[in-house]
């Protein structure tokens, strides 16, 4: 018997073998158990997430001689006869190669013959958005007010591509990507079925590789069985498609997150005289550093970092040496190099620079903690990973003070301990709960926590915190005043204080300069000479336009 690739034999037969596709799996039994079949359908999504797998399945629900059913039998002769495409009453065309006007006219003389055998004849057309303007326009009447023994399934990748007045006709299925864990549930279904040896770090990658094309993963598997054999190894994979081994990708992380500079170096030095895909390279830490930055919040779902089970505990150690700001920073570090890899230049002294950056960036410490120090209080303790946030500048004129070890990311301070309200609430007691109350709401709501981030509060009146915002956060602010989200915040705070306050925001303007001699006497840029070992080298005033010079 001829070999079958693993993409045909393992091709979706009923609707219960889709993968990541369950509103739409529910939405089409429901409507076919209950008799309510539109004439017609627009499937839409990526290449290899099965629209047209789905198309063929909805034929035979339709047509099944126990049915019309969700379920079909897949053993009576319009079953098979359909599976195999050679049902008569079950046209598939390619709008690719069947573009033009002559072939929709086909189409419509067609659909005035009543079916040879089925209850309904069902008509495929894939890559639909490839019809010219005619062929649709042929098309348009027909779809309108098909007879009722046809039924229409178009199917596309580009559905913006498609006429309004053909998509007003036709009840739309927008398919999503298979998440990468769904991939490699059903890989490791196939891997078992053929007998194959392979771990699970090798499916996580093709996974990966797939991007949320289920066939794609196929096909990769597929040509690992050609290279490697049943029994892969985990070299195969990156041999084959010319990848990072994953080994790797944890090593340069641990490297970049220990600060270990001169091993980083040396490690874009062999990338280079092994010819490696520097690019490619770079690609699978933006990928490794992202998923450091989900594993970085405690509460959230294993299901989301979506990484191998025997790596969780070294991701889960990697993204603790590192503050939250470290590896935004970090992430956003490595999207700039990939950007300008792109362009012709010297890629190596562009990876070497960004990967000495990211090793400085490691323990970047909030700013909230910072401006606690400077302060004089003991900021309130954060997880080995802070929010990813700053707050608003301090009022006033804020002299640059020029750290005199080299420059880079602020290193994060010594854990110290909670700052816990007591007695009488006191502005003190507000601004020592108020980290801790942004960290409460941070893993729920990250829109309040940026925004209240901005904000510092100034002044207890009555039964109100007064919070003082720059001009820039007066759009944001707003469009929480009022609403549950601010509500949640009060409450966060009120559970720290053991007092119910309102939050009134005010918002500072530009302020004229005032006397620089004044701005270098002020107590705090006083302790930050002192705490970072600084002098002041410029003077500047906060307002609209930030950064603005003053004096």
């Amino acid at each position: 018997m001829d070999y079958l690739v693993l993409p045909r034999k393992y091709r979706p037969r009923t609707f219960s073998e889709l993968v990541g596709q369950d509103a739409i799996v529910r939405t089409l039994s429901g409507a076919i158990e209950a008799g309510r079949i539109a004439q017609g359908f627009l499937f839409c999504g990526p290449h290899g997430v099965g629209k047209t797998s789905t198309a063929r399945i909805l034929a035979k629900a339709l047509n099944c001689e126990k049915g019309p059913t969700a379920a079909p039998c897949l053993e009576c002769p319009p079953c098979r006869d359909i599976e195999f495409g050679r049902d008569l009453d079950v046209r598939e065309v390619n709008g690719a190669d069947n573009r033009g006007v002559d072939e929709v006219r086909a189409i419509i003389e067609d659909v005035r013959f009543a079916p040879s055998r089925n209850r309904k004849k069902v008509f495929i057309i894939d890559e639909v958005h490839q019809l010219t303007e005619a062929a649709f326009n042929a098309l348009l009447k027909t779809l309108e007010e098909p007879p009722a023994h046809v039924v229409f399934i178009l199917a596309t990748t580009q559905p913006s591509d498609v006429p309004a007045t053909i998509l007003s006709r036709c009840q739309r299925y927008d398919f999503r990507r298979a998440g990468r864990a769904d991939i490699v549930r059903r890989l490791s279904e196939i891997v078992r079925a053929e007998k194959i040896e392979v771990s699970e770090p090798v499916l996580f990658r093709i996974a990966d590789r797939a991007a949320g094309s289920l066939r794609d993963s196929q096909k990769i598997l597929d040509q690992l069985v050609a290279f490697a054999g049943n029994k892969i190894e985990d070299g195969a994979f990156h041999a084959l498609l010319g990848l990072t081994p994953r080994e790797e990708v944890l090593a340069v992380a641990d490297e970049i997150l220990s600060r270990r500079t001169a091993e980083v170096l040396d490690r874009v030095d062999r990338l280079y005289r092994e010819g490696r895909d520097v690019q490619e390279f770079v690609a699978a830490l933006v990928e490794h550093f992202r998923t450091l930055l989900l594993a970085s919040y405690p509460g959230i779902d294993p299901e989301a970092i979506e990484a191998p089970a025997d790596e969780m505990a070294r991701i889960r150690e990697q993204a603790g040496k590192a503050t939250r700001d470290g590896l935004v920073a970090m992430i956003q570090t490595l999207f700039e190099l990939e950007n300008r890899m792109r362009r012709p230049s010297s890629h190596r002294v562009l990876l070497e620079i960004a990967f000495v950056k990211l090793a400085e960036l490691s323990d970047l410490a909030p700013l909230s903690e910072v401006l606690a120090r400077l302060d004089g209080a003991e900021p309130a303790p954060r997880p080995a990973l802070a929010p990813a946030v700053a707050p608003a500048a301090p009022k006033g004129p804020v002299p640059a003070v020029a750290p005199a070890a080299p420059k880079g990311p602020v290193p994060a301070g010594a854990p110290v301990a909670a700052a816990r309200p007591a007695g009488s609430v006191d502005l003190a007691a507000v601004r020592r709960a108020w980290p801790e109350a942004l960290r409460e709401v941070a893993s729920g709501d990250p829109g309040v926590e940026a925004t209240f981030s901005m904000g510092e509060p100034a002044e207890l009146s009555g039964d109100a915190i007064v919070v003082r915002f720059e001009s820039r956060a007066r759009f944001a602010v707003g469009q929480l005043e009022g609403t549950e989200r601010l509500g949640r915040f009060e409450s966060a705070l009120a559970t720290l204080l053991g007092r119910r306050l309102r939050i009134r925001p005010a918002f500072d303007e530009a302020r004229p300069p005032e006397d620089e001699g004044k701005a270098r006497r002020d107590p705090r840029v006083e302790k930050a000479m002192d705490l970072f070992d600084g002098q002041v080298v410029e003077v500047r005033r906060p307002g609209p336009k930030r950064g603005g010079r003053s004096g």
